[in-house]
């Protein structure tokens, strides 16, 4: 039996759960153009791929150099409390500037089995992120 649950972005309606997946966005300005071009190219993804979604997870005027946000804290929880499989982000450095933190966050994934793929690079090791975060780090 699926179960639906309101997306926080209310033009793109109800979805059915079956795969708990969570889209994450992040800006660090206030900056609603580049959340909704986040949160347009993660539908894309997640329609082309199949995926079902669970919410939203938005982070608009927060650093990428902490975890220590808002939507992030959330997602943390729900992922410690088993209502994530996968996390998806329009790439890498959505989820953090550093190399260090963005490790640490694989690493909280992995200890819960819990996916990161990026719609940008496609990846879904969290190796292939790690190195394509660190990649899109230095060209930045």
């Amino acid at each position: 039996m699926s179960r639906k649950t309101h997306l926080d972005h209310e033009a793109h309606g109800v979805c059915t759960l079956s795969t708990k997946v969570a889209l994450y966005c992040r800006s660090a300005t206030e900056n609603e153009l580049a959340i909704e071009r986040q949160k347009d190219q993660l539908l894309r993804y997640v329609r082309q791929t199949g995926y079902d979604c669970l919410s939203w997870y938005i982070d608009n005027g927060e650093s990428g150099l902490s975890l220590d946000r808002p939507a992030m804290k959330r997602l943390l929880a729900d992922i410690a409390s088993g209502e994530i499989d996968i996390v998806v982000v329009a790439k890498p450095d959505r989820i953090a500037r550093d190399m260090t933190i963005f490790s640490e966050f694989i690493e909280f994934l992995r200890e819960y089995d819990v996916r990161c793929v990026s719609a940008d690079v496609g990846a879904t090791d969290a190796q292939d992120l790690l190195c394509d975060s660190e990649f899109l780090r230095n060209i930045a």
